[in-house]
This record gives structure tokens, C-alpha cells and sequence, in this order.
């Protein structure tokens, strides 16, 4: 039970530094574009820009979804880089000596956090273009910290279910049971975001 424990600590601590360290970068790349709308012409062309980019990953990810479909998940568009993998992987390895201790998970999490923007900027990115076209900043940066907390949602999950002793091997099979409705499910939201920004 202690070890168990322990996990769950752990993943909270790495939870809370994934967190803190989406939001300040949503923070400050929120900043410079709302700053950027304040010019009509800007915000003109941020606007379309914005409907593009969101029209085509809204494409990219239905494109994912036959690939998985066709049993080829490894070609899929969106996805992280293999050399960011590896970064990845390799910053875990070299601080799972020292996994016990919180510091090392804060300091992880801002790592993982930070090679992983390639990938989930693909949503952020156009998310804070959305937001930073909204009339109230206090209800921008209220959908901002939301946004982050369902970000974290996914690995609290995941901290859980080990916790509870669910293996690490029937947690990626069932993630990669159910990729194929996240492709889905990222196409609607990049849809629904393209439609929001048309209409404000």
C-alpha cells in the first residue's frame, strides 16, 4: 500500500507540474496574441488564418482515423516527432533513480510538458486564438485554466487506475483501443472551434 501510495502522490505532484506549466505557456502565448487582435488588420487575418489551420487538422485527424482503421496507427500525421519520443524517454530514464522524489516529478513534468507543445499545440495553438478573440479577458482566462485542468484529466486517470493496480500494459491497450475515437473526436472539436471562430 505504501508504494501505492507513493504513486499516487507522485502522479499528483506530476499532474500539478504538467498543469503549471501548460498554463503559463497558454498564458503568455495568449498575451502576445490578444495583444496582436488589438489591430484590426491582424485580427482580420488571425481570423482566417485561424479557420484554415483548424479546417485542416480537422482533416488530418479524420485522415488518422482510416489509418487506424486500416490497422497502420504508426503513420498517422499527428503525432509527436520520433526524435521528441526519444527525448522524452530518455528524460524519464534518467530520473527514475531518483522517482521518489517530488522534485524530480515537478521537474519532469515540466520536461515532458515542454517536448510534448509539438504535439498538443496542434489544439492548444488554435484554442488560444479562439480565446484571445474573446470580448472578456476574465472568461478567456477562465476557459484557459478549465481547458488545462481537462488536459491533466487523462493522466489523473491514469495515476488512479494504478493506484487501484491496473497494469501499465492494459492501460496502452486500452488507449490504443479507443484511438480511432479520439481522431474522431479531435476532428469535431477542431470543427466545432473552426465554427465558433466564423461566428465571433
Amino acid at each position: 500500500m505504501r508504494v501505492r501510495n507513493e504513486v499516487l502522490i507522485l502522479g499528483a505532484v506530476f499532474s500539478l507540474a504538467v498543469f503549471a506549466s501548460y498554463f503559463l505557456i497558454g498564458l503568455g502565448l495568449f498575451t502576445a496574441l490578444r495583444a496582436a487582435t488589438a489591430v484590426s488588420v491582424v485580427s482580420v487575418v488571425l481570423r482566417w488564418v485561424l479557420v484554415g489551420v483548424l479546417v485542416g487538422f480537422a482533416g488530418m485527424s479524420v485522415y488518422d482515423y482510416t489509418l487506424i482503421r486500416a490497422g497502420r496507427p504508426t503513420q498517422i500525421l499527428l503525432q509527436l516527432p520520433s526524435s521528441f519520443k526519444k527525448r522524452i524517454h530518455d528524460s524519464i530514464r534518467s530520473r527514475v533513480r531518483v522517482a521518489a522524489l517530488v522534485g524530480s516529478s515537478l521537474v519532469l513534468g515540466f520536461l515532458v510538458s515542454l517536448f510534448e507543445f509539438a504535439c498538443t499545440g496542434q489544439v492548444y495553438l488554435p484554442l488560444l486564438g479562439y480565446l484571445a478573440r474573446m470580448k472578456q479577458q476574465p472568461d478567456a482566462l477562465g476557459l484557459l485554466a478549465l481547458y488545462n485542468l481537462c488536459f491533466i484529466l487523462p493522466l489523473l486517470v491514469v495515476f488512479a487506475a494504478s493506484w487501484l493496480g491496473v497494469t501499465s500494459g492494459r492501460i496502452t491497450t486500452a488507449f490504443q483501443a479507443h484511438m480511432g475515437k479520439v481522431k474522431l473526436g479531435l476532428a469535431v472539436v477542431f470543427v466545432g472551434l473552426a465554427v465558433l471562430t466564423l461566428a465571433t
